[in-house]
């Protein structure tokens, strides 16, 4: 089939779709709460629905109606020695494997494309209690993860940070995550320290890392939104800071995005010699990119290494 494209003013308004990476979350901690909890997501994904189906294989129970859906705990119905595919979801394994640790639920985690490959040494290392077949998948894992200290580099995976903050708080004793080097993507931790702060849960930043108190409860807030995506929007901004006329509904202004940003770069999208550090916001330099070659004068983007890592180097 021939698409055909052709020049024309963008004018009018657009939803925003849904945060991937907050839906991602929000699932986990209702899954874990003490009771129900419906969720308002607007657009589905193969991600969302790999999470929910390890929530399904854990024992949660999850039910759709238009754009609502409700998600009931796992509380203690535990199913043990389950298969979990993560499919393509890095997020879904990273945050997944640890939980089914905190609860000793044992299983095996598979996937596919690229996810085979990547290994997790950095992570399986430092969960005492459990046995792990291998750091690659599949990965089969037996026993109960034990609450310590975790010592953990910073700029491998923030997705590892997260999924120890997702399940530390189940375990019986208090927690520390040592970060060995600096944080990166720390907007994604932050985004997961908001996520459970929804549900109740307290995760005191360090001068170290984080501390994580044990034996805390995911308590629902019963109704909850998936908030828009500021990476999709991304591109609908700068559409309109290029000339167009978009409005885009449905973004959380005081959201932990680091996406976010895109409306201070936008701001200084004027002036001539700007330097535009990426080290968190690896995301948009396709979108920065493309505005910065319509205007004029020298744009630098700088602090942009983890971009060789993801699919748009």
């Amino acid at each position: 089939m021939d698409i055909k494209v052709f020049p024309c003013q963008l004018d009018g308004e657009i939803d925003a779709v849904s945060s991937k990476s907050m839906a991602h979350r929000l699932f986990i901690c209702s899954a874990l709460a003490n009771k129900k909890t419906l969720i308002k997501l607007k657009s589905e994904s193969k991600d969302i629905i790999a999470t929910i189906n390890c929530i399904k294989a854990l024992g949660g129970t999850v039910d759709k109606s238009s754009d609502t859906y409700t998600v009931y705990p796992i509380n203690n119905a535990v199913k043990r020695s389950r298969i979990y595919d993560a499919v393509e979801s890095g997020s879904t394994l990273r945050f997944m494997l640890p939980i089914i640790c905190a609860l000793g639920a044992g299983g095996t985690f598979i996937g596919e494309g690229r996810l085979p490959s990547r290994p997790m040494k950095e992570l399986t290392d430092i969960i005492k209690g459990c046995i792990f077949s291998d750091d690659k998948l599949p990965i089969t894992v037996s026993g109960k993860m034990q609450s310590g200290e975790f010592r953990i580099p910073g700029n491998v995976s923030s997705q590892y940070i997260s999924g120890l903050i997702f399940a530390l708080p189940l375990l019986d004793g208090d927690s520390k995550i040592i970060l060995t080097t600096e944080l990166e993507s720390s907007p994604y931790v932050d985004m997961t320290i908001d996520a459970v702060n929804k549900f109740g849960i307290t995760i005191e930043k360090t001068e170290y890392g984080f501390f994580v108190k044990g034996n805390q409860k995911y308590l629902s807030p019963d109704y909850i939104e998936v908030e828009g995506d500021w990476s999709n929007s991304a591109f609908w901004l700068v559409a309109n800071a290029i000339g167009n006329n978009v409005k885009v509904n449905g973004l959380n202004i005081n959201s932990r995005q680091g996406d976010k940003k895109i409306e201070e770069i936008i701001k200084i999208y004027l002036d001539d010699g700007v330097i535009i550090g990426c080290k968190e916001i690896p995301d948009l330099v396709p979108a920065i990119s493309v505005m910065s070659s319509l205007k004029n004068g020298l744009t630098k983007i700088v602090d942009a290494e983890r971009l060789r890592l993801k699919e748009s180097d």
